[in-house]
C-alpha cells in the first residue's frame, strides 16, 4: 500500500516590481538539501543557483520563470519562502568600523517579514541622452545578471554587456526602435559620449534594491551603530 501524499501549505504575497499576487509554498527537504549542500561549498554561485531553483519550484503562480524575473523580485521571493520554510528569525553578525577601537561583533535577530525591496525615486527607465533622443530601459533579469558576472569580460565590458542587454527601446522625435541587431547595438553605446553614459549608468546605481537598516547596540562598548544590509547575500544565514 502506497503512503499517503503529503501536501504543503500555500501563501501569498505580493511581487515587488508588478504588485500581482504570488501564491507559494515553503521549500521541501529535498529542496533544503540542496541549499544546505551549496551553503556548505561557500560558493555565491552554486548558492543562487539553489536560490533560482527553490524559487521556480515553490512559486505556484504558473506564468513566473524565476530566471526571467528582476533579480530584486527574485531575491524577496526567496527570503519570504524561506520565512515561511525553516522560521522568519535569522541571526546576523555586525561589527563596527575598521578606525573603530572596539572590534566587537554584535549578533543581531532579524525577522526577515521585515525586509522588503527598496525604490529609488530617482530610478527612471527613461533615460534622455539629448534633446532627441533617448532609451526605454528594462530591470535586469537573474538571467542577465549571472551571465554577466559569470563571462570572463573585463568589469567594463561587463558594465557595456549589462546596459546592452537591458535596452528596451531607442528612440527619436519620431520614431521608436524595438529591433536592431547586436552589432547596431553595440555601435550605438559605443557613440555615446561619457556623460550619456553615466546617464544610463544612473539607472543601474539607483535599481530597486532589497535593502533593511538596522540599528543595535555594541554589548561590548555601548555605542549605537547603524548598518544597511543589501542583497540577498547580506540576509543569507
Amino acid at each position: 500500500m502506497a503512503l499517503p501524499k503529503l501536501t504543503a501549505p500555500e501563501f501569498k504575497t505580493e511581487m515587488p516590481s508588478t504588485k500581482e499576487e504570488i501564491i507559494y509554498r515553503p521549500f521541501l527537504v529535498k529542496e533544503q538539501k540542496l541549499l544546505l549542500m551549496a551553503s556548505e561549498g561557500d560558493d555565491e554561485g552554486e548558492i543562487l543557483h539553489a536560490v533560482e531553483n527553490i524559487v521556480e519550484s515553490c512559486v505556484l503562480n504558473k506564468k513566473i520563470v524565476a530566471r526571467e524575473l528582476p533579480s530584486f523580485d527574485l531575491e524577496f521571493l526567496f527570503l519570504r519562502i524561506r520565512s515561511k520554510s525553516i522560521g522568519e528569525t535569522v541571526s546576523l553578525t555586525a561589527k563596527h568600523d575598521e578606525d573603530n577601537e572596539c572590534q566587537e561583533t554584535t549578533e543581531i535577530e532579524l525577522n526577515l517579514d521585515d525586509v522588503n525591496v527598496v525604490f529609488d525615486e530617482e530610478n527612471d527607465p527613461i533615460v534622455k541622452l539629448n534633446e532627441e533622443i533617448g532609451l526605454k530601459m528594462k530591470y535586469p533579469t537573474f538571467k542577465v545578471i549571472q551571465e554577466v558576472n559569470a563571462s570572463d569580460k573585463t568589469e567594463t565590458e561587463k558594465s557595456l554587456l549589462l546596459i546592452k542587454e537591458c535596452i528596451l527601446q531607442v528612440f527619436d522625435e519620431e520614431n521608436v526602435y524595438e529591433e536592431f541587431t547586436d552589432e547596431e547595438l553595440d555601435d550605438f553605446i559605443e557613440d555615446m559620449t561619457e556623460d550619456q553614459l553615466q546617464s544610463v549608468q544612473k539607472f543601474f546605481a539607483t535599481l530597486p534594491a532589497l535593502k533593511k537598516e538596522i540599528t543595535y547596540k555594541c554589548k561590548a562598548c555601548g555605542k549605537k551603530e547603524s548598518v544597511t544590509m543589501e542583497g540577498l547575500m547580506s540576509f543569507f544565514a
